[in-house]
């Protein structure tokens, strides 16, 4: 990472989303505060990604394409946007989501009254695969009004809530993520979702409790096919917090594994 502004950047892997991509940068583009770049890696796409993507980046100078030779995979792609990122902080968008009205506006304002925090998070509702809305994702609701939330808070509601931080809506602070180390391969889909739990044990986070983006549910998707292997991902995570967060218990990365389980009881409303 090479951070020369304060500023906003939109970070997206893609592989093989061309009909998806359109419906995504749009609801970037109609955000109230825009970003500074987005910045798309496209993973070897054998589809028309490519086609629609070089489409919006003359029409919209703040998208920088960047192409593979070779597919990488969803989380070296990750961590090759924390490097290429100029900007204070990120937004790591899946290239089949949708934000909705706010997200960059009300994260930011939050973000730059706590400058220290690891990062920002609220609420998502989730849609099918053809995009028919299925209603609120169930997360613990933390606060009633957007709110600092201190590390020993966040701690707190992890033993007692369970994973609270919605990755989809996350804005992180970029400096503190590299730090940190980034994703973790070894935990793949939840490589985000851990290393959330991290920044906000470490640095703090804020919270809108606000619907802030809508994640498509793909039953054959990344998450899914993580999210098979629960109880290897749940040893592994419990395994590292525990070395990189001293004094955080063993019990902490089990209910946030859980939590992003597919078909979890709870996930709906």
């Amino acid at each position: 990472m090479s951070e020369t502004r304060c500023g906003l950047a939109v970070l997206m892997p893609n592989y093989n989303h061309a009909r998806f991509l359109p419906a995504a940068l749009e609801a970037i583009l109609a955000q109230s505060r825009q970003p500074d770049e987005i910045i798309v890696i496209d993973d070897a796409s054998t589809d028309d990604s490519l086609a629609v993507l070089e489409a919006y980046a003359a029409r919209h100078p703040a998208l920088r394409i960047v192409k593979n030779e070779k597919n990488l995979g969803v989380t070296p792609n990750l961590n090759r946007l924390i490097d290429l990122c100029r900007h204070s902080h990120g937004a790591f968008l899946a290239a089949d989501d949708i934000v909705l009205p706010g997200l960059f506006e009300d994260s930011m304002a939050l973000l730059e009254a706590h400058p220290r925090v690891g990062l920002c998070s609220g609420l998502i509702r989730e849609m099918s695969p053809d995009g028919r809305d299925n209603g609120v994702v169930v997360t613990p609701m933390i606060a009633d009004e957007p709110a600092y939330i201190s590390p020993d808070r966040a701690a707190r509601f992890l033993l007692d809530e369970g994973q609270w931080i919605v990755n989809n809506t996350t804005i992180y602070r970029m400096q503190a993520l590299a730090e940190a180390g980034g994703f973790l391969p070894e935990l793949a889909a939840f490589s985000d979702g851990f290393i959330s739990d991290v920044l906000a044990l470490r640095h703090g986070a804020c919270y809108i409790p606000r619907e802030l983006a809508y994640w498509r549910y793909n039953p054959d998707g990344f998450a899914s096919r993580t999210c098979a292997d629960l109880e290897g991902i749940t040893e592994i995570t419990q395994d590292i917090i525990v070395q990189w967060v001293p004094g955080v218990p063993r019990a902490v990365p089990q209910a946030s594994v859980q939590a992003l389980q597919p078909g979890h009881q709870d996930r709906r409303q």
